[in-house]
């Protein structure tokens, strides 16, 4: 499945109602890729043991940068981030332009809102223990929908609801630190719901969608956003 539309890399107008959905790819990741990169995300990379890890983690920022370009006007390379007290990244003098990055295996997601907060999520389907992680970080609702489904579909519904609760936590930007067994979401796809932040009483639209075969992702945003396109960078300019 290809929702993906190609994209010139121009400058792309910034919309209150609209999110866009960035997809590149990480495999072939710019010559220049390191150069934009600023002194932090060179550390952060240099961190990686494996060679393939710290190569993904340099396209995915590169392309973030490259993204993030065409709505600021500002060179990729000049862009300065900061984050908030759990770590969520944000862009200095943004004028409100808001973001979240999320990658997983050789592919990377970007979406891109405006003044209001926004979590972008995706998971390609793997071996791990799907149920032990599920009683620990799901609610009691979804962990009793997972068992109830058939022994062949549980996995697939165990990667749609942690894409959706990754990216609800990234939009309510606290990270890991949320406490994930205290909200609920949907199971099933196709999608697209309210969520409840029980935390601060506030709803969240919740849309969830299946980019490639074998992957789950999800798009946690503001209720007023009527509107998703979805975008595909180039590899080169």
């Amino acid at each position: 499945m290809q929702i993906f539309t190609p994209t010139d890399v121009t400058p792309r107008t910034r919309s209150q109602t609209r999110i866009d959905v960035w997809h590149f790819s990480l495999l072939k990741p710019l010559e220049d890729a390191r150069s934009l990169l600023d002194n932090n995300e060179i550390e952060r990379a240099d961190r990686f043991y494996f060679e393939h890890h710290r190569r993904r983690f340099i396209a995915a920022h590169a392309g973030l940068r490259r993204i993030l370009a065409l709505y600021t006007g500002v060179c990729p390379e000049k862009l300065v981030f900061s984050t908030n007290h759990y770590g969520k990244p944000h862009l200095m003098d943004a004028d409100g332009l808001t973001f979240n990055l999320s990658h997983s295996a050789d592919s990377a997601l970007v979406a891109v809102g405006q003044d209001f907060p926004l979590g972008v999520d995706i998971e390609y389907f793997s071996c791990r223990n799907y149920r032990g992680i599920a009683r620990h970080s799901f609610s009691p609702e979804e962990n009793a929908v997972l068992e109830r489904l058939p022994s062949w579909q549980r996995a697939m519904a165990f990667f749609h609801i942690w894409a959706q609760k990754e990216a609800f936590i990234k939009a309510a930007g606290m990270g890991l630190s949320y406490p994930t067994t205290r909200f609920t979401v949907p199971a099933r796809l196709p999608l697209r719901a309210e969520v409840l932040d029980p935390l601060v009483d506030k709803l969240w639209q919740m849309r969830g969608f299946t980019p490639f075969l074998a992957c789950a992702a999800a798009l946690c945003c503001d209720t007023r956003v009527k509107d998703v396109a979805f975008l595909r960078l180039p590899e080169h300019e």
